[in-house]
């Protein structure tokens, strides 16, 4: 018994051993591997009237074996737990996805049901649903070429309706409504490249309707303002507001648009009416001859040299504007000094200001409409601007 555990002992198959002798042979096998050339008869197999190579025979029959091998498991079908009963599921990079017409459902790399919905040659076509990699929807509706196109829905995550309306590209295109992460409805109305565009209605955070008019760029069109009358201005903007008014000069803040209009007494015209003959606005940027402009020598190269430019007093008007946008912009340091008085909680009885506050305005004459732009220093950016048609 002693010398039987000697001899096993000696010769046992230890897991080293194993893995020497194995690593010894791989080594061996491998340095004859790529020299297929055969030396003599027995290196070569006779198939019909062709005699090939051993060697060469051998690494061919195995690459047709996982060539083989990778077809197989391409075509055997995914599985997806959240996939509609009786929808072929294929991965994403499936071949016979590639061919493949009709309702699938796809999974994406990591095995989440990235997509539900019609294909045509792989590509989705028609209507389906896209998933987010935690199983929210990204998209639900119309699609072209993998594109969003025709209606759809959009959603923030957590399955919140962001869009729903129509689609090219991508993109928000047509007609559309637009929503809060909240779920109130933001803006209804144009769209072109993912941006408001056209006839539109904005809302506010409660969903009230605000304002209704043209959009460009994702921004008001605020020279249809100018020569506007009272009325009209009551009937496009339903939004708060706060007047102000003194001995010579009456204005309106409306924060809901980011603008202020002044307004000019019809007592010397034959009607009566109140118009508006200068439009405020509260930004530090104007699209103009197609460019979103910010800086005061980028909008002389788009519409000629200013008409004027200098340090100006401001009007009453003035002064609650460029208020209301150094609030906005917390530019506190740049607010007009001003007293006022409430009369009632949307209208405010100026009683004086610092009219001898001085700021560096400039002046551009275009075709339709005179802009003015004010600005805490020379050739730089401003903090609001006015716009006023030519034929006031």
């Amino acid at each position: 018994m002693g010398c039987f555990s000697k001899i096993w002992s000696r010769y046992s198959l230890k897991p080293s051993y194993i893995r020497e002798c194995l690593r010894v042979k791989c080594r061996e096998y491998g340095s004859h591997l790529p020299d297929i050339r055969p030396r003599g008869d027995a290196d070569y197999v006779v198939v019909g009237r062709w005699m090939i190579a051993r060697r060469l025979a051998v690494l061919a029959a195995g690459f047709l074996g996982l060539g083989s091998l990778w077809v197989i498991l391409a075509c055997l079908p995914a599985r997806s737990d959240r996939a509609a009963d009786g929808v072929s599921t294929y991965r994403y990079n499936a071949l016979p996805l590639r061919f493949k017409s009709g309702r699938v459902a796809i999974l994406g790399k990591s095995g989440y049901l990235a997509y539900e919905g019609e294909v045509e040659d792989g590509a989705a076509n028609g209507t389906g649903v896209l998933y987010a990699p935690d199983g929210d929807v990204v998209y639900r509706g119309g699609f072209s070429q993998n594109q969003y196109s025709g209606f759809g829905e959009r959603y923030y995550p957590g399955n919140l309706l962001w869009y729903a309306g129509d689609f090219a590209a991508n993109e928000f295109e047509g007609e559309g409504t637009l929503y809060r992460k909240s779920g109130v409805i933001e803006y209804e109305g144009g769209f072109a490249g993912g941006l408001k565009e056209g006839r539109g209605v904005l809302y506010d955070g409660s969903g009230k309707q605000i304002y209704e008019g043209s959009f460009q760029k994702d921004r008001i069109v605020y020279e249809e303002l100018a020569g506007r009358t009272a009325s009209e201005m009551a009937a496009i903007y339903t939004g708060s507001r706060i007047l102000y008014i003194s001995e010579q000069d009456n204005c309106v803040f409306m924060p809901g648009i980011s603008a202020v209009y002044r307004a000019h007494s019809g007592e010397k015209t034959v009607d009566g009416v109140w118009t508006v003959d200068g439009v405020y606005v509260l930004e530090q940027s104007i699209w103009l001859d197609g460019s979103l402009l910010e800086e005061i020598p980028r909008i002389s190269a788009a519409v000629g040299p200013a008409v004027y430019e200098g340090n100006t007093c401001l009007t009453m008007p003035d002064a609650v504007a460029v208020n209301q946008a150094a609030g906005r912009q917390e530019a506190e340091a740049h607010r007009v000094r001003m007293e006022t008085t409430p009369l009632f909680e949307d209208c405010m009885q100026v009683d004086g200001y610092d009219e001898g506050y001085l700021m560096y305005l400039y002046r551009f004459d275009t075709e339709d409409y005179l802009y003015t732009f004010f600005c805490t220093e020379k050739n730089g950016g401003f903090s609001c601007y006015l716009i006023e048609g030519k034929e006031m």
